[in-house]
Formats: structure tokens, C-alpha cells, sequence
């Protein structure tokens, strides 16, 4: 999925301009926001694979920052995560 491929500059760079970013992880269909660089790092310290963010939870690089290009931006939370749910169906199950 695009999505979750190079997307860690992207996503650094969203929690820098907007001072906030939120991330899905596709295989356990949560979503998680940061307000803090250093607590987004810190989260993802050494989960960085070729600027492809690894969710530190599941080791699966199926994380989808939330930003205003991804198909999760203007839905609701209910909507995100049925989204999250449909892509885990199509890429785990």
C-alpha cells in the first residue's frame, strides 16, 4: 500500500507544521495522535526502515500517517477505522 511505504519524513513533517500527527497501524486497526516530535521518535526508535515507519507493536510496516494526501483525512473516526479494518481484510486475511 503507498500509504504506508516512505512515509516518515511526511509524517514528521505534518507534526512539525500542524504541531500534531496522527498515525493507523493497519494490522491492529488503531490510531494513535502525537503532539511531540519527541514522543513520535521515541515511539518509533529504531522502527525506521528505509523512511518507512514500522509499527513498534507489531513489527508490520503497515502504518498510515494521517495526513492531508491520505484517504484517511477527511473521515471521521468511526470512518477511519472501518477503513483500517477494510484494508487489514485485504492485506492480512
Amino acid at each position: 500500500m503507498k500509504e504506508a511505504t516512505n512515509n516518515m519524513w511526511k509524517t514528521i513533517k505534518h507534526l512539525e507544521e500542524k504541531e500534531y500527527v496522527s498515525v493507523g497501524c493497519i494490522y491492529y486497526k488503531t490510531i494513535e495522535t502525537y503532539s511531540e516530535l519527541d514522543k513520535l521518535k521515541k515511539d518509533f526508535e529504531l522502527q525506521f526502515d528505509n523512511c518507512t515507519m514500522v509499527c513498534p507493536k507489531c513489527f508490520i510496516d503497515a502504518i498510515i500517517p494521517i495526513t492531508e494526501d491520505s484517504k484517511l483525512w477527511n473521515l471521521n473516526d468511526r470512518e477511519r477505522l472501518e477503513l483500517l479494518k477494510d484494508w487489514k481484510t485485504q492485506g492480512f486475511e
